[in-house]
């Protein structure tokens, strides 16, 4: 692990080389918000993440591997910007974030305005998984380190794992126009869901946190670079064929 100083914090990078000059980023961060203990958000993601890099680091693939575990997130994602300034984005096939990635047994890919060949590959590892999995569009007040990567065109999604019995409550709470959102708050018309009062909260501790969840996350991911990387292979075949 390479500590990365930039002028207010410290990003954590990993790198595995692949045998192209192509890599995929698979982002999490470390800091929290304050007076929030963060298992949640998002160390349950750097734990996922951990365990992509126990069963890949070893192995060969085609896109190099950079894993970035960010500083700053909670202050519109400073750690990433920070990234991006001193790399730049050339290599970069894609960006896969994870947050909050500890609790249920749903995946939320968000937030997604279009179908991008990386939202397709995920929704094809879904399908093939039979795993329940709902597709989020924009979200008013939310943000991660996908968003520095998306201003610059990159391919990118966030994952979560929220659970299963809140899905409907969360639909109805993640409102893609904010004033609607904070009306309904404000007037008692909105259920906030339990995934989202611990969300950034005193209660965000470890209790919460599920193994399988972070398994869950974790096998996706895994699926998705061996996905990305047969599709580059196939690609280099055709132009050679």
């Amino acid at each position: 692990v390479v500590e990365e100083h930039y002028s207010t914090g410290i990003n954590l990078v990993m790198r595995k080389p692949g045998t192209s000059k192509k890599q995929v980023i698979l982002a999490a961060h470390y800091d929290t918000f304050p007076g929030c203990p963060g298992a949640n958000d998002d160390f349950s993601a750097i734990a996922a993440l951990y365990g992509v890099a126990q069963e890949l680091w070893n192995k060969k693939t085609k896109h190099g591997i950079t894993i970035c575990i960010f500083d700053e997130e909670e202050k519109n994602c400073l750690g990433s910007r920070a990234f991006i300034k001193q790399h730049g984005i050339a290599d970069v096939k894609s960006v896969i974030d994870l947050e909050l990635v500890g609790m249920g047994e749903v995946i939320g890919l968000w937030p997604v305005t279009q179908k991008t060949p990386l939202v397709r590959i995920f929704e094809n590892v879904l399908t093939k998984r039979k795993q329940h999995h709902e597709i989020i569009g924009e979200l008013p007040f939310f943000w991660a380190d996908y968003l520095p990567f998306r201003e610059h065109g990159v391919d990118n999604i966030c994952v979560s794992v929220v659970p299963k019995n809140e899905v409907k409550d969360l639909r109805n709470f993640l409102s893609p126009n904010k004033y609607v959102l904070c009306l309904k708050v404000a007037l008692g018309l909105l259920k906030i869901p339990r995934f989202f009062r611990i969300y950034h909260s005193k209660d965000d501790t470890s209790k919460h946190i599920s193994e399988h969840s972070l398994n869950l996350a974790k096998d996706v991911v895994i699926d998705v670079i061996k996905k990305l990387d047969a599709g580059a292979r196939t690609a280099a075949d055709l132009r050679t064929g």
